[in-house]
């Protein structure tokens, strides 16, 4: 491990991706009944209530084991619910720098036609994009059907590149 002023400093954690979120009410659908096709076999409803009902009878002890063990399973179904609700598409396509700055052009070419459009785009980032791309500064002026023609024909080359993208 490395150190700095003699203290080991822990390896960086990954980032792990969410898969849950609360815009799309069919992940909140299909999230609830993975939940409950996990849980139903293993009675977990059934057996929260059991003991809601016994836990007048039961020491404080017991009690607690018990909710103790099915907040463990109650964690594995939120868990296996949560794993499947939303499939990652990422990694589909191979770098490579070629790709790279296709993607970048594409972006150049669509914060264009939003500016052209009278979005609000940064005057700065725009002129990092273009200056980065050799894209020439008169490109600001083009009519917002010439831009279009130039986003489409950016994909279309972006397109030609990612077809062979794992040979690049």
């Amino acid at each position: 491990m490395d150190s700095i002023f003699g203290q080991d400093i822990p390896p960086a954690r990954r980032k792990i991706a969410r898969r849950l979120h609360c815009k799309d009410p069919r992940l909140i659908d299909n999230y609830i009944k993975l939940y409950h096709q996990f849980a139903a076999p293993l009675q977990l409803f059934q057996r929260v209530s059991d003991l809601d009902a016994k836990s007048k009878q039961l020491t404080k002890s017991q009690v607690i084991e018990a909710y103790e063990e099915l907040d463990a399973i109650r964690c594995q179904a939120t868990a296996f619910a949560e794993s499947k609700c939303r499939k990652l598409r990422t990694g589909q396509v191979a770098f490579s720098p070629e790709l790279s700055e296709a993607r970048s052009v594409i972006k150049a070419w669509s914060l264009l036609v939003s500016k052209a459009k009278g979005r609000k785009i940064s005057s700065r980032m725009l002129a990092r994009t273009l200056k980065q791309l050799n894209i020439p500064v008169e490109a600001r002026r083009y009519d917002v059907a010439t831009l279009q023609d130039r986003l489409k024909s950016a994909y279309q080359e972006y397109y030609k590149i990612k077809d062979n993208a794992k040979e690049l």
